[in-house]
């Protein structure tokens, strides 16, 4: 919740399981524009690929994956990144096979793993 209401600026709720984060959506999908919905996935530690003094070097990365809905505007307010762009899904995976090595490991990772379940999240929202 602290790092949505630092990023965007509105309060969150924050959901562990799938079941209550779709009630809770179909209850607050009206104040979307005050309240962000998030739901927790997983965590993972995903290896990445570092080149470190000319030497390819693994490193181990724990992340944590949430996916939200929120529909107002997102500020870059603590600088964390240069910029905010904004993909459909389809896009986006165009994007990871065209322009590799714009994204971190972990996107790449997570946009294989969950495909069906972006899909699914797209059409519930829809």
């Amino acid at each position: 919740m602290v790092e949505s209401v630092q990023e965007l600026k509105v309060p969150s709720i924050v959901l562990r399981n799938h079941n209550d984060y779709i009630k809770t959506y179909s209850l607050l999908k009206n104040y979307l524009t005050s309240t962000a919905i998030i739901e927790y996935i997983d965590t993972k530690i995903i290896y990445n690929t570092k080149i470190i003094n000319w030497e390819e070097i693994q490193i181990a990365n724990k992340t944590h994956f949430y996916i939200w809905v929120y529909w107002w505007s997102v500020k870059n307010v603590d600088k964390e990144a240069k910029g905010i762009l904004f993909y459909n899904l389809e896009e986006l995976k165009e994007e990871l096979i065209n322009f590799p090595n714009t994204f971190t490991q972990d996107i790449k990772y997570y946009i294989e793993k969950y495909d069906d379940y972006f899909k699914e999240f797209i059409n519930n929202i829809k």
